[in-house]
């Protein structure tokens, strides 16, 4: 899943830091750019994701998430940065299926399916995620496939 850097310095000479690994990400590397970037650390090669709001100036905190479940689009509006992608699936009327256990990752009943397309390659990546530890901002522009989405008896 990929992070929101919430600050940016106006400063080019200046840096933040990869949530993952504190590495300073500066403009001049390419990591942050006008819009939304999604880029790679050079130093742990963890996803980061950055809005802003003009070229190297501050970074607009996101709160709102666009997704599709099972082929179905959604969008989230003002998101808890808590709130995780299995409270928001067993939230939903319809997507029942994913369960939550131990909410640690450990026991697999929250697994779905994620397609995201990757930064450096710039194809479709699809990876099994624990929904219990995803957080719902990380998921912005992805594709879950639920257990309800791999299909039954009558639809194959």
């Amino acid at each position: 899943p990929l992070f929101r850097s919430r600050t940016m310095s106006t400063d080019a000479k200046k840096s933040v830091p990869c949530p993952f690994c504190n590495t300073r990400l500066k403009p001049g590397s390419n990591i942050v750019s006008v819009g939304n970037y999604r880029g790679l650390c050079p130093q742990c090669s963890n996803p980061v994701l950055f809005r802003a709001l003009e070229a190297f100036s501050n970074v607009e905190p996101i709160t709102t998430v666009s997704f599709t479940v099972n082929e179905i689009s959604y969008t989230v509006e003002n998101a808890s940065p808590s709130l995780t992608l299995n409270d928001w699936l067993k939230s939903q009327p319809s997507l029942k299926g994913t369960k939550h256990m131990c909410q640690e990752g450990g026991c697999g009943a929250c697994v779905v399916a994620l397609t995201q397309t990757d930064p450096v390659q710039n194809k479709e990546t699809t990876v099994a995620v624990n929904s219990c530890l995803t957080p719902l901002l990380s998921v912005d522009g992805c594709a879950i496939e639920t257990t309800e989405g791999i299909g039954n008896s009558s639809r194959g």
